[in-house]
């Protein structure tokens, strides 16, 4: 019972990751932006 539930969980997630691989784009984006535009607005306040 416990590898079939393995084994289903896995095709689970990998279902999941092929529609939330969009989202994770956009999430990605912002993990990105936000530090820098972050960092950019310290600069500017200390300077």
């Amino acid at each position: 019972m416990k590898k079939t539930r393995f084994v289903d969980g896995i095709y689970f997630w990998r279902k999941e990751s092929k529609v939330k691989k969009k989202k994770n784009r956009q999430y990605l984006v912002l993990l990105i932006l936000i530090p820098i535009i972050v960092s950019l607005f310290f600069v500017t306040k200390i300077s």
